[in-house]
Parts: structure tokens; C-alpha cells; sequence
């Protein structure tokens, strides 16, 4: 489904979806900048998943061309993604980041190691940092259930909700007094090594 019929349908937030998130608006995301790191390894998947995570953007007045709101990395696979993250943070100066993969369990341990680095290493980078990172990486038996949770509808779409999750956490941490992007920098410059 190209990514422009999710907003253009004005499909409805999924009803899991905390009240915060269900009543987010243009309004309550102005001057919000996003990053989005995205695996292309599985494309198939992580594909749908970057249309689900554009809806969401979308519905809040995000868009993904406009370079000023929204950064697109795209990186090889699921175990490069904390690192280009973390240089999103740095370099990029945005709010909050997305991360989209797919990671599906074959017949050796390669899997346990690629899930567990991707999934250790975004929660150290946003523990760090200070700026959430929502994981929108699949970790799936097989293909099967990598599309089914990378569906067309919003509702079933992992992208659609880590990237909710990502807005969501900006606002939480505001009302925190924690996500202003003045503290989040003088943060960061103060632990670079």
C-alpha cells in the first residue's frame, strides 16, 4: 500500500493506543523532529513498516520529505541499527527516533545474537541520550507472522505503533520537564567522549 493512502484515508488511531497518543495532535507535535532508522534487510517487511510509522508521523502533521520535521536512515540490517541511532541523536538533533527491522529465527543461534544486539543496544542509546527510541523491530518465527504484524492497516501495522510510541514518549517526557531539546543537548555534549 503506498504510504500516502494511511493519512489520506484518515484512518483512526487503533483503540490499544493510550489516551495521550489517541488525542496527539499537529498542534501538540509542532517543532517535534523525528528520526526514522530503518534496516533493509527483510524490505519486504521493514517497507510496510516505514508506511505504518509515516501514517503515524503523518497524522500529527510529520511529514517524511520535509527534512526539517523527519530524518530517514536507511542501514543493512537489524544489528546496525543502534549505532546509526545514535548518530541520528547526535548529529541530527531530533526528539525522539524510530527504529524498524525484521529479524526472523532460522535454523541457527544467529538470530538470539542480532535480536538481542539490536534490542540491548537502542535501550542503551536512549538510556544514554536521554531521547526515547521506539523499537520497531520484528522479532518473528517466520515470514508469515513478519507481515502479519507489518500489515496495510494501521491497526495491525508495528511501524504505526512504534512510531505513536515515539510521540508519545516526547510529550510524556515534556510534562516530565526532561525532553526539551536545549537539555537534551547540553546533555549530550557533556558525556561525549
Amino acid at each position: 500500500m503506498p504510504p500516502d493512502k494511511y493519512a489520506s484515508k484518515g484512518l483512526k488511531r487503533a483503540a490499544y493506543l493510550s489516551e495521550t497518543a489517541r488525542r496527539m495532535t499537529a498542534a501538540d507535535c509542532a517543532g517535534i523532529r523525528v528520526g526514522i532508522v530503518a534496516a533493509r534487510w527483510n524490505f519486504r517487511v521493514t517497507e510496510k513498516l516505514l508506511y505504518g510509522a509515516r501514517a503515524a508521523l503523518a497524522s500529527v502533521g510529520i511529514d517524511l520529505n520535509d527534512r526539517s520535521r523527519c530524518i530517514l536512515v536507511w542501514v543493512p540490517g537489524a544489528f546496525e541499527i543502534p549505532i546509526a541511532v545514535a548518530k541520528v541523536i547526535e548529529l541530527e538533533r531530533v526528539h525522539a527516533v524510530v527504529a524498524l527491522g525484521c529479524v526472523v529465527r532460522g535454523d541457527t543461534d544467529h538470530y538470539h545474537y542480532v535480536a538481542s544486539a539490536a534490542s540491548y543496544g537502542l535501550q542503551e542509546v536512549s538510556l544514554r541520550t536521554g531521547v526515547p527510541v521506539a523499537f520497531g523491530v520484528l522479532t518473528t518465527y517466520d515470514m508469515d507472522q513478519a507481515l502479519a504484524r507489518a500489515a496495510d492497516s494501521v491497526e495491525s501495522n508495528k511501524g504505526f505503533e512504534a512510531a505513536t510510541a515515539a510521540l508519545e514518549m516526547i510529550l510524556t517526557l515534556r510534562e516530565l520537564g526532561g525532553s526539551d531539546s536545549k537539555s537534551i543537548w547540553r546533555h549530550l555534549r557533556c558525556h561525549r567522549t
